[in-house]
């Protein structure tokens, strides 16, 4: 029983530290996008075009306009560059919770095992936050990088995994 309670908290550690990351995110670093959204003039196509949106005709019962606002491109652009700069921060911040993982001996056994889980939950948060923006070529070589250094890492500290 004890065993299950160990594996329950590791867990437990592991996912409150991506969604500790995901707020610290939110809070400290807000998605620039999400205002530009949210200001979105939808009135007539010269609004539009003023805010460099792209007007898009639709018509339909109950419309009060014939169309819409599209700024998907406007928007896009402001959520590139951040997309990359959290990648970059979850990476660094995932690499340094696996590390810390494995040296700290220190701490319970189930805490450092709630980091390496933590860290490589980050990780894939990092992946999956920029990976629209990157090319095949680009995915398959940081995918590989990445399979490569855990790979190293459990070597390199293969007693840790006993």
């Amino acid at each position: 029983m004890a065993t299950i309670k160990k594996h329950i908290f590791t867990i437990g550690i592991a996912i409150i530290a991506l969604i500790v990351f995901m707020y610290g995110i939110k809070t400290f670093y807000p998605d620039p996008s999400m205002d530009c959204w949210s200001r979105m003039p939808t009135d007539s196509e010269s609004m539009c075009l003023q805010e460099n949106g792209k007007w898009m005709m639709q018509e339909g019962p109950g419309m009060k306009t014939n169309g819409y606002c599209d700024f998907n491109d406007k928007c896009n652009n402001l959520r590139e560059p951040y997309s990359r700069n959290v990648a970059i921060i979850a990476f660094v911040l995932g690499l340094g919770l696996l590390y810390y993982g494995i040296v700290g001996k220190k701490i319970a056994e189930q805490t450092t095992a709630g980091f390496v889980g933590g860290g490589l939950l980050v990780i894939v948060y990092a992946i999956i936050q920029y990976w629209e923006h990157i090319g095949d070529t680009l995915r398959f070589f940081l995918v590989l990088i990445i399979f490569g250094l855990l790979i190293w890492i459990g070597n390199k500290y293969k007693d840790y995994f006993k």
